[in-house]
């Protein structure tokens, strides 16, 4: 009997059940959105941060050198001179160094130039091919493959800088190119749910080359460089030499810095042999003013902090539409308990106790908030999914709408309850009602 009543009660005042349910159902969806997209989104970096102890790149925003490195994100500042990897090489504090080289790009994805020491440990596996080995070998990301339809074998043609928009003939193929140099991919790495999946991988003597300053060296362990270059340099006065400005994919050379070599490192990546080493490193380098060396995880604090404030905001904005939607609850109910009266005498008269009547109305408020509750959530984690595919395909970071988080289930209980609460004057109400009265 409870519930064909509560079923009636509902169905007779449509529209406003449905603006409530709506209300409770988008301030929910909000609140969740929020939260997991945030949580999500600080763990992805966090993970991100663990696998190295410093980097070390030019001068300028530490934030922007952790994003950029790590990530794959936004514009280098600059670059930085290979003496620092060569002498790092084979310091006793590092166990791992890394050198990251950029400037060009395919299809607006970055072609990073790199050792094979970074495939080791545990995230990277190959699904096809192998490793890069020679000069214009590339390996690709799982997503390039995908996008970008190239597998084992394939040629293409790299663009200078990263900002430019690909040019596609009448048969799809790529067009007006800075670089007419064929890269060749050789291996295709399977996924790793990380910006790696977004790029492309090749030789850090391979950007080196492309750009007219190929690095080798003879028995002597002497640099030798391409002879155009080296021409280059004796017609120039040698003070000149010294402030030559190297700029790849930065958008403009005024925004260069001065090497003292010509090979491209934009940064070096390291793994510390233990915290002791690692304090050490950091502060023997930070000494030096060329160059800055970041803490992966002190740098990108400011940036996790900005998101969190972010979400608190947008998380207390969304709160209030939850009460404000409550609220409309109540008021439907009160309103609704109002008009009743007289059907809630009938029961009364027909032997339905005082407990039933004020069951009734508690079922009903509760129904109403667990219809929106679950709707919310529901669309909540399709918005979640759609959003995650895209931020997956565009920047590499893993995020699905199949992750739950513990806050949203606290706040789905939270809503529920406060239901339950905002149903409990109108019940009373109705608890109260005389039945004598409403039926003479």
């Amino acid at each position: 009997m409870i519930f064909q009543f509560v079923k009636t009660n509902i169905l007779s005042k449509k529209l406003k059940n449905f603006l409530t349910i709506f209300a409770i159902m988008i301030s929910l969806l909000l609140i969740i959105c929020i939260q997991n997209i945030s949580n999500q989104l600080v763990n992805n970096v966090e993970n991100q941060t663990k696998e190295y102890d410093l980097i070390v790149g030019k001068t300028g925003s530490g934030i922007g050198l952790a994003l950029n490195s790590i990530f794959f994100y936004g514009v280098p500042e600059g670059n930085i001179d290979i003496s620092y990897y060569e002498d790092l090489q084979h310091n006793k504090y590092i166990k791992k160094i890394v050198p990251i080289g950029m400037g060009d790009s395919y299809r607006n994805h970055k072609i990073i130039g790199t050792t094979s020491d970074y495939f080791s440990g545990d995230l990277f596996n190959l699904a096809e091919g192998k490793i890069f080995g020679d000069e214009f070998e590339v390996v690709l990301g799982s997503t390039i493959a995908k996008q970008g339809g190239l597998k084992i074998g394939d040629k293409f043609k790299s663009t200078h800088g990263f900002s430019e928009q690909v040019d596609l003939d009448e048969d799809g193929e790529e067009e007006h190119h800075h670089h007419d140099i064929d890269y060749t991919v050789v291996g295709i790495l399977e996924p790793t749910n990380t910006p790696n999946d977004t790029v492309l991988f090749t030789s850090i003597e391979t950007l080196w080359h492309v750009h007219g300053l190929h690095h080798d060296e003879d028995e002597s362990g002497e640099h030798i460089h391409d002879e155009d270059e080296e021409h280059e340099h004796e017609e120039e006065p040698e003070e000149e030499q010294k402030e030559e400005v190297h700029s790849h994919g930065q958008g403009s050379s005024s925004s260069s810095e001065e090497m003292n070599s010509t090979e491209l490192i934009t940064a070096l990546l390291i793994r510390a042999q233990d915290m002791s080493s690692q304090t050490m490193l950091y502060n023997n380098l930070s000494k030096d003013e060329h160059i800055q060396t970041i803490i992966p995880n002190q740098a990108l604090r400011e940036f996790l902090n900005y998101i969190k404030i972010f979400t608190v905001v947008i998380t207390l904005i969304a709160s209030v539409s939850v009460i404000i939607s409550i609220i409309m609850l109540f008021i439907t109910m009160l309103t609704s308990s109002i008009e009743q009266r007289k059907d809630t005498s009938i029961l009364r008269a027909l032997g339905a106790s005082r407990g039933v009547v004020f069951k009734i109305n508690i079922v009903q408020m509760l129904i109403l908030a667990v219809i929106g509750v679950i709707l919310g959530c529901i669309l909540a984690h399709i918005v979640i999914g759609a959003i995650g595919s895209y931020i997956v395909t565009e920047y590499g970071l893993y995020m699905s709408g199949l992750v739950f988080q513990k806050e949203e289930l606290i706040a789905m209980g939270i809503t529920i309850l406060l239901a339950l609460i905002a149903g409990i004057i109108p019940a009373m109400m109705v608890y109260k009602t005389d039945a004598t009265k409403y039926l003479k």
